[in-house]
């Protein structure tokens, strides 16, 4: 039975960055009301560090934004700092920080033009990490004034300390309790038709002013490279053969000019997608309604925002446009990553639950889970980050189905804060999973089994032939399938091979790329590539077929029509891929049964002599659920190895359900004529490979043929 579930876990982590160095947040309960002086900030990340610093330690920062040739800078500086350090001025109201910006440093990049500095020098507060714009000092006779500095001074320290009226952590903290605890109580309700978005459709971005932006930078995946890997899935860009694509919108003015209601805001949105494996990651956000406030003339009442503001919504719909076409609801969404984070309300709240548990630095993945049942849970879910999260899981229950929480996480760079949600799917179990294969494989085995007149009458009322159409080894040159080189250097298959006695340094590594039909080549981005890609080991000595790895044109046309459709959403006449058909003319020779007979008959002289095949590496959930429920079913302490025979037949029918044991049937069922009336009777699991970054275990399977017409499994060659 399948059942729906509810936010359950979340957990806490940091990822190092390159240098390894750890970032440290300091325990609440140790504060100090001191003043501290900061070295010079030299680039935008030095500010970033800083603020968070004084924000979890709740003191004021004061930046002090100068040049080394400044000579009006280098005089008034002094000054400040003689309050400051000397008559510890705000001390009485939480403390201060001052530091330096040296605007002349190679390094600091658009960071005065970010806070919105245009002379020299400026003195700029930061409380609870948010520039205090409004009460900045620009005039140079105000900073000389040593009582007019000093009032400054006190206003801004009782603005982020302990005694001024900005608030402290712990509000923050039991603020965010409440709203998680409310949130979790909107998802579990099982009516949300009051609460869903009224925006479901891409090109509502396009009409509301969002303007589709070229990728003018690379996604740095390597901060989150060791979770994805221990989540099984692609820690690479597409234009590092992964999975993984970015997509970036900016409320422009072009944009917005073709809507009366709507006010150009330069906000921006960029999220990175992954629509096979349903991974979504907030790269950078600026929100319409944060960037409008950069504006001088922000003026809340006056300013008109369309709905289209939030980012759960503009999220949810830049997700839905990295799908190569209207998916199948409900939508795939397994991980949600929030990097990066700068929000000092969820900043405040994360360091009050770390330093809470005494625990001030963090390296690696996985490191603390809580509860949904817990206060930290809640107050997690609470954060502004928690929230968008949230409110997309809650708003677009149409598309997503019902969903729970599953981890939180710290991600690199080392002083950055981020945030990895995993909203599941309503939960199918392995159980489930293996009784959707089983049925399946049930009805593989009887098409194996049957004769080849028999087959026919079973496939009468299918569209499925009984012969596969692809008998010739000109087909592949005729369906633009190219062979290349490839090398053979998989541990695991030689020792499979060697467990099985066959002779390792017969085997002949296989490779055939496809290179794609002209209606998608022609319209793909310049420098992305579709990866449509079979490779095989083939031992004719041994009777030997081995899949490696596996690409499908199906998968990869999909991928490459949604890289095609973001490059030309904002193309003047263009229409969405559901009202044109860019991409569907898929090669008719196209299944990995059909290319894998072909390269086993161009290499084999007597193709009816096959009697392993083999599915390595396999990455694919469904098979992996299976192979999981029957390993807890029937080996739960087994290591390395095992095997099911004839006499298991359940258990060999539901591996040949899985998608990758459904491939090995149709080889079979398809080519009886050319590869003989063959049938597995015997299924070997192995999992002796190991994702050597997250000690994940990646199991193969190989499959035993023997002909349907041998009395017993005695009488079968090479076993």
């Amino acid at each position: 039975m399948i059942r729906p579930t509810l936010l359950s876990t979340i957990r806490l982590n940091v990822f190092p960055n390159a240098s390894k160095r750890a970032f440290s947040l300091l325990n609440p309960t140790s504060r100090s009301h001191t003043n501290r002086i900061f070295d010079p900030i030299r680039q935008p990340n030095d500010l970033h560090t800083l603020t968070l610093l004084n924000a979890s330690d709740n003191r004021s920062l004061i930046t002090f934004w100068t040049a080394t040739w400044c000579q009006t800078c280098q005089a008034i500086k002094p000054l400040i700092r003689q309050l400051i350090e000397e008559e510890k001025i705000g001390e009485r109201e939480g403390g201060l920080g001052f530091v330096e910006v040296l605007m002349d440093s190679t390094l600091i990049e658009d960071l005065p033009i970010k806070y919105r500095i245009s002379s020299m020098p400026t003195l700029l507060a930061f409380s609870r990490q948010e520039a205090q714009f409004d009460t900045r000092l620009t005039r140079p006779e105000e900073m000389r004034n040593k009582d007019f500095l000093r009032e400054w001074l006190v206003r801004e320290a009782q603005r982020g300390g302990r005694m001024g009226g900005g608030g402290g952590s712990m509000f923050d903290y039991e603020a965010a309790v409440v709203k998680g605890t409310r949130l979790l109580q909107i998802l579990a309700a099982r009516d949300k038709t009051q609460v869903q978005s009224a925006f479901e459709e891409v090109q509502e971005l396009a009409q509301r002013g969002y303007l589709l932006k070229p990728q003018d930078k690379f996604f740095e995946i390597d901060c989150i490279a060791d979770a994805l890997c221990d989540l099984g899935v692609s820690d690479k860009m597409v234009y590092d053969g992964g999975e993984n694509m970015r997509t970036h919108h900016v409320h422009d003015c072009d944009g917005a000019a073709t809507r009366g209601d709507d006010t150009t805001t330069h906000g921006y949105f960029s999220q990175v997608s992954n629509p096979l494996s349903g991974v979504l990651i907030a790269d950078s956000n600026l929100t319409r309604t944060h960037a409008a406030k950069f504006d001088d003339a922000w003026e809340e009442e006056a300013i008109g925002l369309s709905p289209l503001r939030h980012w759960s919504d503009v999220a949810f719909l830049q997700y839905l446009s990295s799908f190569p076409e209207p998916p199948v609801r409900p939508i795939p969404l397994n991980y949600v990553f929030r990097v990066q984070i700068q929000n000092a309300e969820t900043s405040l709240v994360l360091n009050n639950i770390i330093s809470k548990h005494g625990t001030f630095t963090f390296e690696f993945w996985p490191g603390i889970t809580f509860g949904m049942d817990t206060e930290e849970g809640k107050a997690i879910l609470g954060t502004p980050n928690g929230c968008g999260v949230a409110w997309m899981l809650i708003q677009h229950k149409k598309a997503f189905g019902e969903k729970k929480i599953e981890k939180y996480c710290r991600g690199p760079p080392a002083t950055l804060l981020s945030l990895a949600f995993s909203p599941m799917t309503t939960s199918i179990s392995p159980a489930v999973h293996y009784e959707l294969a089983h049925e399946k494989g049930l009805s593989l085995l009887q098409m194996l089994e049957a004769s080849f007149d028999e087959l026919g009458n079973l496939l009468k009322n299918t569209d499925t032939p009984a012969e596969s159409e692809h008998l010739n080894h000109e087909d592949l040159l005729e369906n633009n399938w190219v062979e290349r080189s490839a090398g053979d250097d998989s541990k695991i298959l030689a020792r499979l091979l060697e467990d099985l006695g066959i002779d390792t340094s017969r085997n002949i590594p296989v490779s055939h790329d496809h290179h794609g039909l002209e209606p998608i080549e022609g319209s793909l981005q310049e420098g992305l590539e579709m990866k449509i890609r079979f490779d095989s080991v083939i031992n004719t000595s041994g009777g030997m077929i081995a899949a490696m790895n596996t690409y499908s044109p199906m998968e990869e046309w999909r991928k490459a029509r949604a890289d095609t459709e973001n490059a030309q959403l904002k193309q003047p006449g263009h229409k969405s891929t559901e009202d044109n058909d860019l991409g569907d003319d898929v090669p008719s020779l196209k299944y990995w049964s059909d290319v894998a007979y072909l390269q086993w008959a161009c290499s084999n002289t007597d193709s009816s002599d096959l009697r392993y095949v083999m599915r390595m590496s396999i990455t694919n959930e469904k098979t992996k659920a299976v192979i999981q429920h029957i390993k807890q079913q029937a080996h739960p302490k087994a290591s390395g190895s095992y095997s099911f025979d004839v006499d298991d037949r359940d258990q060999v029918a539901a591996f040949l359900g899985t998608p990758n044991g459904a491939g090995v049937a149709w080889l079979l069922i398809q080519h009886k004529q050319q590869l003989g009336h063959k049938t597995v009777y015997k299924v070997t699991v192995d999992c002796r490979e190991i994702w050597h970054k997250s000690k994940t275990i990646i199991p193969s399977l190989v499959f035993h043929l023997r002909d349907a017409v041998t009395p017993n499994p005695g009488s079968e060659k090479g076993d």
